[in-house]
């Protein structure tokens, strides 16, 4: 057996039920509208380990419906769980086809929970001196924590990782992992209704497991405990605890019909994942797959039901007609064919992405797909006079809309409620205009929170989105005003050029706006944006503008005030120790601990002092330091 040889083991029921709960405030659903969270989660998370693991074996493991063992000997056994969400329940036969079209092993065996089908194949790679990595997140696996086996940990997101060996084990339980299972049967555990000990909690069990080793060792010297409280609740409930460590317990010898050197992935069905990610609507993922793979081309549309998008459009390839309106009276007739409109996209351009710092170099509108006109600004002549005589390099245009006649005449359009206002981040826009005196009114929709709520797992940036949804690829930032040292001030670049940007932009926002009106309208989704999501944006965006009150004067006499109660506190603990001491010193603090109070369980060590915590708890309430 070669030292590098690594079994992965996914507990396939906590990661999709910790990826279903990730997303639970925003659930993942399908065009349908059907829950994919759980399914998401759970194959973003396998992802991660295929591509960043390179794993020699690999197997997921499923609970089945028969029950265990553990409900023989306890019929109360997980009773009190709550029942599983049915959108849950109903991801998990498709979570199962997902997981056999990746031809990874599914090992799943009645009598037994996963738990212990984990146990067991760990343990026979362990014997073999193979590395074992248990994908899971929960806290009973750490029993199993060897110099072999250790914990594969998802973060809450399912994407960051933590591993946790046998120092990790005793850094969150005290112990060491083969004395798991008597800290928690001492404890207890309520999600699987597990009685436990009543009334002893880690902070009692962990001193007393670090002290006596075992359940058994610990019952074999009920009468060493000084207290008498906890002494008395293990005397009562000896079975309860004999009990609870058996249900504790994982099973390491079941029966199982498969060696961990069976398990191992074979090449993936790329046909079939394209087929259920394309029911899934996972079409990052699906967009993955196909590049990872490179065989889609090999693969019919009859086979697949999917047809593979055309080139990207482009705004060398679109129908469209951009208009750069430099001239006041051209401005006048915009201006009127919006305020005569009942919705319009608008974007402005500007020179930072700080909106609340960001000067107005433009502004462009679109009323209908396909066409959209742009309103080159002009600086007035005292800001004008300001940049000639700055330091920093000035670019100052002598074309477009002097910036006073431009907001004079726009603001009571952007102001009246009954225009609706259309943008993709339209909250960057509002501040920006908010410098100028302009406090945009009406707003309904934002294509870039349409695009959350649609799909959450998404990128969100306009030239992403209208690629996904619109097969379309604007003209970047980037390309308009290159890059790094080379990179240009859009005030440099040739009007007509941010013209065609700026246009594009408000032109493919319209056509984002249609599509996703329909897609919301589609997943029941219109009353959700209506009501909360495109409202909270203008919220936002004037808690943004005006900032947060603070009653400094306040602010400062609670903060003298607690000074003179942290003076007081700190005299009555001198006084209390009989001397002055670094109260933040827990070396210190030790010390006058054992000095003054003389516990009978205080003793000395290399680093200072340590003291029993159970001892300290019967003491709580004796004396004026132990609170």
């Amino acid at each position: 057996m070669a030292a590098t040889e690594r079994l992965f083991l996914l507990d396939g029921m906590a990661i999709a039920y910790r990826a279903y709960f990730a997303f639970i405030q925003k659930p993942l659903t399908n065009a349908k509208g059907e829950n994919t969270s759980a399914v998401y989660g759970f194959v973003t998370f396998l992802n991660r380990i295929l591509s960043q693991e390179f794993p020699e074996h690999l197997a997921v493991v499923f609970d089945t419906a028969a029950p265990t063992f553990r409900h023989k000997a306890y019929q109360e056994y997980k009773a009190t769980r709550q029942k599983m969400p049915d959108d849950m329940a109903a991801q998990l036969p498709i979570l199962k086809e997902v997981v056999r079209a990746y031809n990874i092993p599914i090992v799943e065996l009645d009598g037994y929970e996963a738990d212990d089908i984990i146990g067991t194949l760990a343990k026979q790679a362990d014997q073999e001196g193979a590395l074992s990595f248990l994908v899971t997140p929960d806290k009973d696996f750490l029993q199993l924590v060897t110099k072999q086996t250790k914990i594969f940990k998802p973060g809450r997101m399912g994407t960051d990782v933590e591993i946790v060996d046998i120092e990790g084990v005793k850094k969150r339980f005290g112990v060491a992992p083969e004395h798991v299972i008597d800290v928690l049967a001492l404890t207890g555990d309520s999600s699987d209704n597990v009685p436990g000990v009543p009334g002893i909690g880690e902070k009692t069990a962990i001193p007393l497991i670090q002290k006596y080793g075992t359940i058994e060792n610990l019952y074999k010297h009920l009468d060493d405990i000084p207290q008498k409280g906890v002494r008395t609740k293990l005397e009562a409930n000896k079975e309860l605890a004999k009990l609870s460590k058996e249900l504790v317990t994982i099973c390491t010898t079941v029966p199982l019909n498969v060696n961990f050197h069976d398990l191992k992935a074979e090449k993936k069905d790329t046909a079939k994942l394209i087929l259920l990610f394309e029911e899934l609507n996972f079409r990052s993922l699906l967009e993955r797959l196909k590049l990872e793979s490179g065989v889609v081309n090999e693969i019919t549309d009859e086979e697949i039901a999917f047809t593979p998008p055309e080139e990207f459009s482009d705004i060398t390839k679109d129908q469209h007609t951009y208009t750069l309106i430099t001239k006041e009276k051209d401005f006048n007739a915009l201006c009127k064919l919006l305020a005569s409109s009942d919705k319009f996209v608008y974007d402005t351009e500007t020179t930072s992405i700080d909106a609340l710092q960001a000067a107005l170099v433009g502004i462009s509108f679109a009323l209908k797909p396909h066409e959209a006109w742009y309103v080159a600004i002009r600086q007035s002549m005292a800001e004008t006079q300001a940049t000639l005589f700055s330091e920093k390099p000035h670019f100052v245009s002598t074309e477009g809309i002097d910036i006073t006649d431009a907001i004079a005449a726009l603001k009571p359009i952007f102001e009246n409620p009954t225009i609706k206002k259309i943008g993709h981040n339209i909250k960057y826009d509002m501040l920006v205009l908010s410098q100028y005196g302009v406090q945009v009114e009406g707003v309904s929709f934002d294509s870039m929170v349409a695009s959350y709520v649609v799909r959450a797992d998404g990128r969100h940036g306009m030239d992403d989105v209208a690629e996904e949804y619109l097969n379309y690829k604007p003209v970047s930032y980037e390309a308009l005003t290159g890059t790094g040292k080379n990179q240009k001030d859009i005030r440099e670049i040739p009007l007509a050029d941010v013209s065609n940007y700026s246009c594009e932009d408000a032109d493919i926002t319209f056509r984002l706006y249609e599509h996703f009106e329909q897609e919301l309208a589609s997943l029941e989704m219109t009353k959700l944006c209506q009501e909360i999501e495109f409202p909270l944006v203008s919220v936002l965006a004037h808690m943004e503008q005006t900032g947060i009150a603070i009653d400094s004067k306040y602010l400062a006499e609670m903060s003298k005030d607690l000074e003179r109660q942290i003076d007081i506190l700190t005299r009555d603990i001198y006084e209390d120790a009989g001397s002055p001491f670094n109260i933040n010193s827990t070396q210190q603090l030790s010390e006058v601990l054992f000095n003054k109070l003389k516990l009978p369980a205080a003793r000395k060590t290399k680093t200072g002092f340590s003291t029993d915590i159970a001892v300290l708890e019967s003491l709580q309430g004796t004396h004026p330091i132990i609170e």
